[in-house]
């Protein structure tokens, strides 16, 4: 008996709308309700005039895929690759489904597919479980905003990078393929259930095309952690452009405040003339002209990352009434030690010793920085005033140690330990002459590789670097 034409477009109604609904959402496409009840539509009279035909079932599936394919592209006028994919992953979920579901409904009812066939209402209510799990999925995935590709603002920038991601979706959909033939393969063995379109080719045969369709697989996987890494390495790069961007924005800020300021001071400093208090106009043009040498001196700095991480922390450091002095003697070209994470490791550094010094008397609130060339290292160093006991000396770098009061969490000093091992640097803690010393010591290895990025984000100056502050 086979199935009554209005069981067979209710069925081809419900798979063609639903199939195509899943993968637009998983594609970010909108699914608008009337085009998909078009598609549905035009599925379902294709399905009861294509399964009519005296064909095996496997042709009917494929034949059918590929005009749901086409009828897709037409109606929301999609590339063939990306109309291509969405179908595909819709089928392979609803296929997936009904080789489940079926095996469970003829274990509960203790009958088999031939009688299925012959109960009409049966046959009709089959396919309610895989409908019920489809629209499960559907709103699940509509309301977390999951998708496996972004079809909806496809921007591609230049021809190379359109040829590539063209490849990437021609790749990624014939891995779906061959994942559904796989499965169809390994349901087969299994003899989850009988197919007649892999029953005509023998398990041999079958057995090498599915090692084929493995190799393929793996290959492409192994160009996709490729990509993967290319991008990650992007990733990095963007990371250090991104530093480089609001560390100078940060400095630009600040400079612009104090231009504000200096406006106000030379009005200050107009009525303390007209008024003719001399005396006191020299005093007050004297701490004005202290205030821009201190802003000023940064300019010269090479490195425009350390160059705001040390005019930012000197802002700081006056806020606290602590003395901040900075000394650089060498330029830093030829470390390998990405600037976000030098300011991460000189940042940690230099707010530890604000912390340490900012409860000591008003003289010993004084903090040190360094930046020096011996041999073959390059020599950071930060210290300020006091001691520390020897037994702290040697936790001071263990996770959750910590000697300040509060809820400091101490993991400050042990991220700087493991940043400057990362990079094959070393760092030392030790007191001399009433100092609190650390001393991080970077290898001298060739030319930097992040000294590009630096030359397209911020011109360097020509000047030396001064000396000492």
């Amino acid at each position: 008996m086979t199935i009554p034409l209005w069981i067979m477009f209710i069925h081809g109604f419900a798979t063609g709308f639903l199939t195509t609904w899943l993968g637009l959402v998983l594609v970010n496409i909108d699914p608008h309700l009337r085009k998909l009840t078009v598609v549905g539509l035009c599925y379902a009279i294709l399905a009861t005039q294509i399964r009519s035909l005296p064909v095996h079932f496997g042709v009917h599936f494929f034949f059918l895929l590929i005009l749901l394919i086409l009828i897709v592209k037409w109606v929301w006028n999609l590339p063939f690759i990306e109309a291509l994919v969405l179908v595909v992953l819709g089928n392979l979920i609803m296929a997936l489904g009904e080789a489940l579901f079926i095996q469970i409904i003829l274990k509960l009812l203790h009958t088999s597919i031939p009688s299925l066939i012959n109960n009409t209402f049966l046959t009709l209510l089959t396919p309610l479980p895989q409908i019920i799990l489809m629209i499960i999925i559907i709103w699940i995935v509509q309301n977390r905003r999951i998708h496996i590709f972004n079809f909806e603002k496809s921007i591609y920038v230049g021809n190379k990078d359109h040829h590539e991601n063209e490849l990437i979706v021609i790749l990624a959909s014939l891995m779906i393929v061959l994942l559904v033939f796989y499965c169809f393969y390994v349901a087969t063995i299994h003899n989850v259930f009988t197919n007649k379109l892999l029953s005509i080719i023998s398990m041999e045969n079958l057995g090498i095309l599915m090692s084929l369709a493995l190799i393929f697989m793996t290959l492409i996987m192994l160009y996709f952690i490729r990509r993967l890494i290319n991008l990650i390495n992007q990733e990095n790069k963007f990371l250090v452009q991104h530093t480089y961007l609001e560390t100078i924005d940060e400095m630009i800020t600040a400079i612009r405040a104090q231009q504000h300021d200096q406006i106000s001071h030379l009005q200050t400093l107009y009525g303390y003339l007209q008024l003719e208090y001399y005396a006191e106009a020299r005093s007050y043009l004297e701490e004005m002209i202290g205030d821009i040498k201190m802003s000023h001196r940064f300019a010269y700095i090479k490195d425009p990352g350390l160059s705001a991480l040390a005019y930012t922390k000197t802002g700081v450091a006056t806020a606290r009434g602590i003395s901040f002095n900075v000394s650089v003697s060498t330029d830093l070209t030829q470390l390998k030690v990405p600037p976000y994470e030098l300011n991460r490791i000189l940042g940690n550094l230099i707010d530890n010793s604000f912390d340490y010094v900012n409860d000591l008397d008003k003289d010993m609130k004084q903090v040190w920085l360094k930046i020096d060339r011996q041999d073959d290292y390059y020599v950071l160093e930060v210290s300020n005033c006091g001691n520390i006991d020897g037994n702290l000396v040697e936790n001071i770098f263990t996770p959750g140690f910590t000697s300040k009061k509060g809820t400091h969490a101490g993991l400050g000093l042990s991220i700087v330990k493991k940043l400057v091992q990362q990079h094959r640097g070393t760092i030392r803690v030790k007191n001399e002459d009433n100092r609190v010393i650390f001393t991080v010591y970077f290898p001298i290895q060739g030319e930097d590789h992040h000294e590009s990025l630096r030359k397209e984000i911020g011109s360097s100056t020509d000047q030396k670097f001064a000396g000492n502050y």
